[in-house]
């Protein structure tokens, strides 16, 4: 994670970065070590001035088929609300957001096309409320 942050989106110098890892990122998930690779994070973005938003993970199995797997992922998610409490770090909670609003996945945990609708409005809307900018117009921005 700090690695390719530090290769790939230092050198775009940007504002905001938001956070949000994937069923990918699980496979070699422990929780402190997951917790220093956040520390990392959040230290380089603190020392380029870049406000950093941690999001969790928005896809659990409703229907429990890989409850081993869900188990994780809940277990990811509390850690990254933990550490983003600890640290004073905007957190959004996609899942939440993206449970609430009905089928937005693929059976793979990939978002279909709604689910990347709702994403990008949740994180638009979260940023917009937040101060983080402000839009000229929302326009452009797909209704559900």
């Amino acid at each position: 994670m700090t690695l390719r942050f530090n290769r790939r989106v230092l050198p775009l110098k940007p504002d905001i970065v938001i956070l949000l890892d994937g069923a990918n990122d699980l496979r070699h998930f422990r929780p402190e070590k997951f917790k220093g690779e956040l520390a990392l994070f959040a230290s380089s973005a603190r020392k380029h001035n870049i406000q950093a938003v941690l999001c969790s993970y928005p896809f659990i199995d409703a229907e429990n088929k890989r409850r081993a797997t869900n188990e994780k992922y809940i277990e990811l998610n509390q850690t990254i609300k933990d550490f983003a409490k600890e640290n004073n770090i905007p957190f959004l909670d996609l899942h939440a957001l993206v449970t609430a609003s009905g089928s937005n996945f693929l059976p793979d945990g990939h978002p279909n096309a709604r689910g990347n609708v709702v994403i990008s409005q949740a994180i638009f809307s979260f940023l917009t409320r937040n101060n983080f900018f402000r839009p000229k117009t929302i326009d452009n921005v797909p209704k559900l």
